[in-house]
């Protein structure tokens, strides 16, 4: 075995342990930005020729994590030229800037250039990717360039816990568009990213309203897995129940002492 198939064995473990741990959903998912397609391993599933239909990037991502499958996109496969954009395999779409930022996504063409360059920057250069996999943490055939996870806000801040444990602070910034955008933003810029499911991601992924995500560099996995441990007392999950006793409002007498004085009363009387 080879030190890359052992790096590859240790990633999957630990992400199986931190998925069974804190009970998430669905499976954590390595993504793999490559420059040819060829390098998509043959049993991924292609969206256009296995299920007949176009996906956008968040939903093809909710597919893997949720299915346990290998997902291949190119941009034939692809719904969502903003997607394809944000991954380097299509030139800007610029028209959309025209066609409905401003209308949809901004009050006016200020606020809406400014969104649009901030979601540009996190775009790959056009051409540089031409397939992505999403690939589940157990399913891995290769080093993956980011990590993605997904869970309910509490189950995502444990994460993010476990990692300021370990000396990694996570960044946040809400564009409201292409929240998948985050994926290669992480690529680019290395830091760790929280997400929130974008309009799109909501509309077209499916992404339950209940969740959260974050992004981050597959070699924080080993950190994440021992700060979880490090954080159990200040940060336990499931959340701890209280063992004291609670207390009632005086003006609602639903305890037992309440009806032990009302039943003396009653017998008093």
């Amino acid at each position: 075995m080879t030190s890359l198939d052992r790096e590859i064995r240790e990633l999957s473990e630990l992400a199986g342990q931190i998925r069974a741990r804190l009970g998430l959903r669905t499976y954590m998912v390595g993504v793999k930005f490559l420059e040819d397609p060829s390098g998509l391993p043959p049993g991924a599933r292609r969206p256009l020729r296995d299920f007949g239909s176009r996906l956008p990037a968040c939903r093809a991502l909710n597919v893997a994590r949720t299915y346990g499958w290998q997902v291949g996109l190119t941009a034939e496969d692809m719904f969502c030229v903003i997607g394809a954009a944000a991954f380097g395999m299509v030139e800007e779409p610029g028209y959309v800037f025209e066609s409905g930022l401003v209308s949809h996504h901004a009050r006016d063409d200020g606020v809406a250039r400014s969104l649009w360059l901030a979601l540009r920057k996190r775009f790959l250069e056009p051409g540089s990717c031409s397939a992505v996999l999403f690939s589940p943490m157990h399913k891995l055939t290769s080093r993956p360039d980011v990590v993605v996870a997904y869970g309910t806000p509490t189950q995502v801040a444990v994460l993010l816990k476990a990692l300021a444990w370990a000396g990694e602070l996570a960044s946040m910034e809400f564009v409201g568009i292409a929240s998948c955008s985050t994926i290669p933003y992480v690529l680019k810029d290395g830091r760790t990213m929280l997400a929130l499911p974008c309009a799109g991601e909501r509309l077209l992924g499916l992404t339950e309203e209940d969740e959260a995500w974050i992004v981050f560099r597959p070699e924080l996995l080993p950190g994440m897995a021992e700060g979880i441990k490090g954080i159990r007392r200040i940060f336990p999950y499931p959340p701890v129940k209280p063992l004291e006793e609670p207390r009632a409002p005086a003006w609602y007498p639903m305890d037992m002492e309440d009806y032990r004085r009302w039943l003396g009363e009653k017998r008093r009387a």
